[in-house]
């Protein structure tokens, strides 16, 4: 890990990933991304605290938690991400701890619920693809610069 000069990201770290795309593994922490890295730090133990006594029917603390730890894991990968593929990667992680949690521990129409999520997040993830690929192939530059995705 790096600290860089003020304006510039914090803690980044800049390695090739996908040589043929030219996506690279780059995550920091920008002005943007420290609030929400802030919340999100602070808000997942409160729920931890709360669910230890209160886990929703049918039980299982082990597999809501583990969920939770992966659905946080996700929430900050997709703060600190400055490549759109990683962004992506991240983003997808969020969403399969979700489902499960809607589709587990969710209230009376849960499968309900669960099937809904499932298709507007489908839905939403096939239109990111379509755009970063979009991106990708209609910015010649970026491909000739042999700069990661998003820079």
């Amino acid at each position: 890990m790096t600290f860089q000069a003020a304006g510039k990201l914090q803690f980044g770290i800049d390695r090739k990933w996908i040589e043929l795309i030219h996506s690279r593994f780059a995550m920091g922490i920008d002005g943007i991304a420290l609030p929400l890295l802030i919340l999100t730090v602070a808000v997942v133990p409160l729920v931890f605290i709360y669910s230890w006594n209160h886990i929703p029917e049918p039980g299982n603390p082990k597999a809501f938690l583990s969920l939770m730890l992966i659905l946080e894991t996700g929430m900050i990968g997709t703060f600190v991400a400055q490549d759109l593929l990683l962004f992506f990667v991240f983003f997808e992680l969020v969403l399969l701890p979700m489902y499960f949690m809607i589709g587990v521990w969710g209230g009376e129409q849960r499968k309900y619920a669960s099937l809904k999520f499932f298709l507007y997040t489908a839905f939403g993830s096939a239109l990111m693809i379509v755009s970063i690929l979009a991106v990708y192939f209609l910015s010649p530059e970026v491909r000739v610069a042999g700069q990661g995705m998003m820079h």
